[in-house]
């Protein structure tokens, strides 16, 4: 009987730690999101309109259940093994959830990073579009690593250590794919095309305004309306 009622102490504080991070998390949607739109809306920049909109503080409210969750779970467990399954579970499920939550804040501050390039004047001349798909690139091949590192229990820079031989092979695979993806981010770092350029390439039948710079393709209007998408790497080697 003993056991058996503080298995249900345990248990009942854990439900009672999950209900509490939800109250936390929607306290923060309903009263601090508000609180910081009508901040928004007082400052004189338009900046932050973009960089902050109701999608990337929506993410960021997302994320205080799990850092609560997480820190409270422990507590819900004391006495207890640190091996057992349930806790093991409930503390992986925790910080895969949270690592998610986490990447789609950054995803969504990209989104608006890309969007303010298109507005924002100073910006608008530096076409950002192919950096930002390079970091968000980044950024969900560090979230898979992450993923499944806590899946195995192991040190995301062990797993990363060990994808060296898998590395080259796709490498040697995806090798016309990682030269255009070089080249896109040299176009974008070095200034040397830009939406609104006009380029002609003889051999490709290219005679026009260029109207998209993207890290694997570019996209040009011609002077006879067509539309024509070239590598990077074509505008960078030739």
């Amino acid at each position: 009987p003993g056991n058996a009622i503080a298995e249900a102490t345990h248990w009942s504080l854990l439900a009672l730690s999950l209900l509490f991070a939800l109250l936390c998390g929607t306290l923060a949607s309903r009263i601090v999101r508000p609180v910081v739109h009508k901040i928004i809306e007082k400052s004189t920049s338009k900046i932050d309109d973009v960089l902050l909109n109701d999608d990337v503080l929506r993410s960021a409210c997302r994320i205080i259940p799990a850092i609560v969750f997480l820190f409270l779970a422990p507590l819900s467990f004391e006495g207890k093994r640190p091996d057992e399954l349930a806790y093991v579970l409930i503390e992986r499920a925790s910080d895969i959830y949270l690592t998610v939550m986490i990447l789609s804040l950054i995803n969504h501050i990209l989104n608006n990073l890309t969007r303010l390039s298109t507005v924002h004047d100073r910006l608008r001349d530096h076409y950002i579009v192919g950096l930002v798909q390079f970091l968000k690139l980044v950024l969900f091949c560090l979230g898979a690593i992450i993923v499944v590192a806590i899946v195995i229990n192991r040190s995301p820079l062990s797993l990363i250590a060990g994808l060296g031989a898998a590395a080259t092979v796709m490498m040697l695979l995806f090798r016309d794919s990682i030269v255009g993806l070089v080249a896109g981010i040299q176009l974008n770092v070095n200034d040397m095309l830009k939406p609104g350029d006009w380029i002609t390439i003889n051999k490709l039948g290219v005679d026009g305004v260029v109207q998209k710079v993207s890290l694997t393709t570019v996209k040009v209007l011609n002077f006879d309306n067509t539309i024509a998408t070239i590598p990077p790497s074509i505008l960078v080697s030739d």
